[in-house]
């Protein structure tokens, strides 16, 4: 019985499926919105009743958070998540806690080659550490390495919170306008859903204009059709932010065999992502432009991979404890 129960938990929704814990392939899939929900347990007992996925050997969470042991709180959500209560409301399997963005950087090795998209011409040194990070709910952020016995590990970390790259006079104006909303200007409260909100009323402030929209879609469909020109100048701002984040982390990590792009905010910013707009600010990173250009960039183009994550790093780990009995 290979079968493991696998869930991405996000600040906003779920999603749970059961995986081949061998091979990462997974189904019967089910999406839920966290706010209908008191608990992930309540969400594992809608899933069980709802699917008809065969029995499983073991579980893994992969969620939005720092994830210490076995118990953790989520970043954007007011849930605390215990592995110990997650495994009874399973039926007494083993159950384990990975961060989201942990999840995805194991599931990096696992992609097809049409759902990572080149955004650069550049080839990876397919043993040369790998980063990926992107917005949604929040910022995640992971390092993907080789391990001891040839095979990966992940590296999670709490990179969304770094603070926010300022490199000119105009990013100093909209910072001050954005402190106003928040106590310190993370990278993660403007590279986020809500963060675009943020942003987006920054850009009306500092060119005095009105402003149009009330949610981030709406911000992001109005940049897309081209009329509204603060919305445009709010999407290229929003994407020469993230590209500056993600060359920060790259330099620490000096990711080789790759920067990946994912989270559930880059495939909606796609079109900035592949104008060049991403990639011209990544590489301004002075006596260091050099060195950051030779770094290949993907954009993530596949549905859900963090459960191929979450499915490895629990076949790995029911694999440990097989051989420790």
């Amino acid at each position: 019985m290979p079968f493991v129960l696998v869930a991405d938990v996000g600040g906003t929704n779920t999603r749970m499926a059961v995986a081949d814990r061998l091979t990462g392939a997974y189904g019967h899939v089910h999406r839920y919105r966290n706010a209908d929900f008191k608990s992930l347990e309540d969400i594992v007992h809608a899933y069980r009743e709802a699917s008809d996925a065969p029995p499983v050997e073991g579980a893994a969470f992969a969620v939005a958070g720092p994830v210490n042991g076995r118990r953790m709180k989520l970043t954007n959500l007011p849930w605390d998540i215990d592995a110990d209560s997650l495994a009874q409301s399973i039926g007494g399997v083993h159950t384990y806690l990975l961060n989201d963005f942990e999840a995805l950087a194991l599931a990096l090795p696992h992609l097809l080659p049409e759902q990572a998209v080149a955004l650069t011409d550049i080839e990876p040194d397919e043993q040369a550490p790998r980063i990926v990070l992107g917005p949604g709910t929040g910022l995640g952020v992971a390092t993907l390495v080789r391990d001891q016995r040839d095979g990966w590990l992940a590296i999670p970390g709490e990179g969304g919170h770094i603070s926010l790259p300022i490199i000119d006079e105009r990013d100093f104006r909209l910072y001050q306008i954005i402190l106003k909303d928040v106590p310190r200007v993370s990278a993660e409260r403007v590279l986020s859903g809500a963060g675009i909100m943020r942003l987006y009323k920054a850009m009306a402030d500092l060119n005095d204009l009105p402003i149009q929209h009330t949610t981030p879609a709406e911000i992001t469909s109005a940049a897309r059709s081209g009329g509204d020109q603060l919305a445009a100048d709010t999407m290229r701002q929003f994407v020469t932010w993230f590209a500056r984040v993600a060359a920060n982390i790259s330099l620490v990590n000096m990711p080789r065999g790759g920067v990946y792009l994912g989270g559930g905010i880059s495939l909606q910013i796609r079109p900035w992502l592949e104008d060049g707009t991403f990639v011209g600010a990544f590489s301004e990173v002075g006596r260091m432009s050099a060195l950051l250009r030779k770094l290949p960039v993907y954009l993530i183009d596949a549905k859900t991979p963090a459960l191929i994550g979450a499915a490895t790093y629990a076949g790995d780990q029911l694999k440990q404890e097989k051989s420790n009995v």
